[in-house]
């Protein structure tokens, strides 16, 4: 695998033990290159399945066995009037895309990978999201994907090279042993969105 160039992540409220990043939205409207959200999902519908979901599975006595957990890439964007996110560890401040490359509704499994590195996520995707994806890494390479957990910056990846398996690793500033417990509620969340838009 090649090597990743993956700054990570955030200041506030620690999720799975590691720090929560801050998004800051620049003066001026900016003119991003706007990516198509398959399943027409949005931030806001994910709200909604939850809102919708997860009272039902109160009612009837139901537990749910995870936390939900959003995860969402946005391309790093060129134009510094757009919004932004600051990765602490680093210091570095990514301007982000007005929409994200990939959605939860693009994630059918995230895996704890054991690279040459370290140990990182592995985001697998589904076809439709996996061809959108070796498109859009061939015209940014040199860029990078950051990735949003629950709308907080976890980590970023650099794109070197077309990315044609649909496969993401990035490495996030969390604890290891905290990794299998934010796969499985990443995993669990995507899954329990996509069903929610089958059914519609």
């Amino acid at each position: 695998m090649k090597r990743l160039d993956v700054e990570a992540t955030q200041t506030s409220s620690p999720p799975y033990g590691g720090a929560a990043g801050r998004v800051s939205a620049s003066r001026g409207g900016a003119k991003a290159s706007r990516l198509p959200l398959r399943h027409g999902v949005t931030f806001f519908s994910a709200l909604l399945v939850f809102a919708l979901v997860l009272p039902a599975g109160c009612q009837t006595g139901g537990k749910s066995d995870h936390t939900p957990t959003v995860a969402r890439f946005f391309l790093e964007s060129r134009d510094t009037r757009s919004a932004a996110v600051t990765l602490p560890k680093s210091g570095i401040q990514l301007h982000l895309a007005a929409t994200p490359a990939i959605t939860e509704g693009d994630i059918v499994n995230v895996e704890v990978a054991q690279v040459e590195l370290g140990r990182c996520l592995l985001f697998e995707l589904t076809p439709a999201a996996a061809r959108d994806l070796y498109r859009f890494s061939v015209v940014n390479q040199g860029g990078r994907l950051v990735l949003l957990v629950n709308g907080a910056a976890f980590g970023a990846r650099r794109i070197d090279g077309a990315i044609a398996d649909g496969r993401v690793f990035v490495f996030v500033e969390v604890p290891d042993e905290t990794l299998p417990a934010l796969a499985k509620n990443l995993k669990l969340t995507s899954a329990e969105i996509q069903r929610a838009v089958k059914k519609k």
